[in-house]
């Protein structure tokens, strides 16, 4: 059998939070990060009808992309994101391609079709950009944080990492913190950073608008929340999130782009 080398699981963005259950124990949150990310399936059938589809997807692109790829899944590797398994522990294979972004750079996919049809639709408030309208008071002074690459610090429950398996150059690898691509990863994330909004957030009298991993703050008094900025986002990191600090906005303007 090949060995497979993993890398420290006590380095990386993948599953950070769970290294911080010491914070987390103070707004009861323990539980929950331990459990991580986990699928609500359809029906008792829904794993078997998964079994039926298990077939390996073979990785391809044009030789520029298998380049980005792999510098992509050697980063994703490094930051205990994904972890290689052996062939037989996948109970699903998805497919897997890279997109251009902006400015030269790359996004790793992994297209999760298959199993969000098997996964249980739940009916979920997200908030949207235009009640940013409504929250703004005239006068109000505002900051923006930016959580860096937030889906992936929570962890994947291990039972269920197999079915989100893909295979690319001639290895199979599985995701071990969240990601992006599933129905319900925005649930788990949003439910992951309301525990900390509710419990610790609370106790601030800023306004705070989230929209995924961009958060909005607002206050009247410039003072105050140039301040209470630098706060928010020393609790933030007391919880394990990593600020991605060149894409913040904390010296307090009127006028800023959010989104």
């Amino acid at each position: 059998m090949e060995e497979i080398l993993q890398p420290q699981p006590d380095t990386g963005i993948g599953g950070k939070i769970i290294r911080y259950l010491g914070t987390w124990k103070l707004v009861k949150g323990v539980e929950f990060i331990q459990k991580g990310f986990f699928l609500q399936f359809k029906s008792e059938d829904s794993e078997k009808r998964l079994h039926e589809k298990l077939r390996i997807c073979p990785f391809s692109s044009s030789k520029e992309e298998e380049i980005a790829y792999i510098g992509k899944l050697a980063e994703k590797l490094r930051e205990i994101i994904v972890e290689q398994i052996q062939t037989d522990q996948a109970k699903l294979f998805n497919p897997t391609f890279i997109i251009p972004k902006l400015h030269q750079k790359w996004r790793k996919i992994l297209g999760a079709n298959s199993l969000n049809m098997e996964i249980q639709m739940i009916h979920f408030k997200m908030n949207r950009t235009d009640q940013v309208r409504d929250l703004i008071r005239k006068g109000d002074w505002a900051t923006n944080l930016d959580l860096k690459s937030a889906f992936h610090h929570l962890i994947i429950y291990p039972p269920h990492r197999s079915y989100l398996a893909f295979e690319a150059m001639g290895k199979v690898y599985q995701y071990r913190a969240m990601l992006f691509g599933t129905h319900h990863s925005q649930i788990f994330f949003v439910q992951t950073l309301a525990i900390v909004q509710k419990k610790k957030l609370r106790e601030t009298d800023i306004g705070i608008f989230n929209f995924v991993d961009d958060l909005l703050l607002l206050h009247q008094n410039k003072e105050r929340i140039r301040e209470e900025s630098l706060t928010i986002m020393r609790i933030l990191e007391a919880f394990g999130w990593t600020i991605a600090k060149e894409k913040c906005e904390t010296e307090p303007k009127q006028q800023i782009n959010f989104l």
